[in-house]
């Protein structure tokens, strides 16, 4: 048995004493000369992502350098992965606000930052009022994305730009709580 076989069936018992079982979160495993992947995918919106994510967490192991620099061979790295339906539900908890937000937005002068209800974050608009910037409210620069009212006939990318949204408002709620993540 490989090294990410037993570190996937590790996280399967994890995932499963947390309560989630394989339909709610399925592992998947790969071994590779220069080290292993372990990908997670999210299948139900009823699981907590935060809580996959430090499960997942544990199990990532990746070498580094005095300059933080990733070193070859031997790393184990983990991703997670949602499916199209659970981006749709996580997106659309802050569909609402997120429009709210804009509209006030669309009011507001140049360098206004609003607050999405129910999130940690702030949104304004990037210097060429072309896409939107995402903020933490406990301070510090997200992330980019494009505006949602732009793509009004494309619901894919919609739906897309709000599940960037959610994971920007993860991320800042994080941030809030003292803990960074990338």
């Amino acid at each position: 048995m490989t090294e990410s076989l037993t570190i996937a069936d590790e996280l399967r018992a994890k995932l499963k004493q947390a309560g989630y079982n394989a339909r709610m979160v399925t592992i998947r495993h790969e071994h590779y000369s220069m080290g292993s992947s372990v990908h997670a995918t999210i299948r139900s919106a009823a699981v907590d992502s935060r809580r996959v994510r430090a499960i997942l967490e544990t199990a990532e192991d990746i070498s580094r350098d005095g300059f933080g620099e990733i070193l070859s061979g031997g790393n184990r790295y983990v991703s997670l992965h949602y499916t199209d339906e659970v981006q749709e539900v996580y997106g659309r908890r802050h569909a609402d606000a997120v429009d709210a937000a804009l509209a006030e937005l669309d009011k507001a002068g140049k360098g206004a930052l609003i607050p999405i209800a129910g999130t940690a974050l702030l949104v304004g608009w990037d210097e060429h009022r072309y896409r939107l910037s995402l903020w933490s409210r406990a301070g510090g620069h997200l992330c980019t994305v494009a505006d949602p009212r732009q793509y009004a006939e494309r619901a894919g990318t919609v739906r897309a730009i709000l599940f960037d949204i959610a994971l920007a408002a993860e991320k800042a709620a994080l941030a809030g709580e003292g803990v960074a993540r990338e």
